[in-house]
């Protein structure tokens, strides 16, 4: 180990480096798995302790003007001190996954870390839903169009999402006739094979069908959702899953619920690559009992060959011109 390597630790979580020195400091992550583990643990574990102390502060005092750093020197400071964060993180999960040496509980929130870092980015997700368990119930029966307010399972849909609030969900009868809900942010919408296109000022009125929203797992806003994960779930990493076909370099983070917690699933588990790009999320153990045989267990899939265009989002995108239109 450098002998001033801690030094350099000690002054970034006490925000005393210098330029030059986060520059040094950068250079000593990217080229030293050890120095990165070392640096990855001490601000993962200053950042926790950080929020627990913030949180039980009534009131922190105010910052004086003549305190305040200027702006752009803060703006550079912070875009270097999130790089060696995440260059930290991933150059630690790869030194894990290789060669071990860090506690089970460790590596999996690295992991984790690691994944919500890449579900940060600001691009454009596509999904194929499938069932894997249908509950004792067996599944449903498709009805061939819209019949009674009957909809179509998920099994075999697609979902489409962008940002938080921003998705599209194609499900099929079993005549093949589409069932398209979805949100462009500001208005939720539906549109069944036939009659009237329904909106809503609520974004929120046609997500019941995404799965883990009658759970209040907000998966749409997939970064989110991974946070929910470290508070409420036991993580473990699982290195290179065999049994994720085809998905080579694959491993698996395997969260399982805390006794204390109620609702959501028992289990979910996440596919990542070295990027932490999620693949694959299978959420399992889902509450049953809903009188429309909800399912309960589903998996997603991530379909990167799929281009999104600009307008997908908007109702008009999926329906005729001249479809009669009512708001709820």
């Amino acid at each position: 180990m450098h002998d001033d390597y801690q030094f350099l630790i000690d002054g970034y979580l006490d925000d005393t480096l210098a330029a030059h020195e986060l520059r040094r400091l950068n250079d000593f992550v990217k080229s030293d798995a050890e120095c990165a583990r070392q640096f990855a643990r001490a601000a993962l574990l200053h950042d926790r302790l950080r929020t627990e102390v913030a949180l039980s502060e009534a009131s922190p005092p105010p910052i004086r003007s003549a305190e305040r750093p200027q702006a752009s020197s803060v703006s550079r400071r912070n875009r270097l001190a999130a790089a060696l964060i995440t260059t930290a993180a991933a150059v630690v999960i790869g030194f894990v996954m290789r060669h071990g040496g860090a506690t089970p509980a460790s590596a999996a929130s690295l992991a984790l870390d690691r994944i919500i870092e890449a579900a940060s980015q600001q691009v454009d997700r596509v999904y194929r839903i499938r069932i894997t368990d249908y509950g004792p119930n067996g599944p449903q029966p498709q009805v061939a169009a819209d019949r009674g307010g009957v909809k179509p399972n998920v099994d075999g849909a697609e979902l489409s999402v962008r940002g938080r609030d921003q998705f599209v969900l194609v499900r099929r009868f079993a005549d093949g006739s589409p069932f398209v809900t979805g949100s462009d942010g500001e208005i939720g919408w539906a549109v069944p094979p036939t009659g009237h296109v329904h909106l809503s000022r609520d974004i929120r009125r046609f997500r019941r069908a995404v799965p883990g929203e009658r759970e209040a797992i907000p998966f749409l806003d997939l970064e989110a959702s991974l946070e929910e994960l470290r508070r409420d779930y036991e993580l473990e990493l699982v290195e290179g899953d065999a049994q994720a076909a085809g998905a080579e370099g694959w491993s698996r983070l395997d969260a399982r619920k805390h006794k204390r917690v109620r609702g959501g699933p028992e289990q979910v588990q996440i596919w990542f690559d070295g990027a932490g790009t999620a693949h694959r999320i299978a959420l399992l153990g889902l509450p049953h009992g809903e009188p429309d045989g909800s399912p309960q267990a589903v998996q997603l899939d991530l379909l990167t060959n799929r281009d999104v265009p600009t307008n997908f989002f908007h109702h008009d995108m999926h329906h005729a011109p001249d479809r009669p239109q009512a708001w709820e």
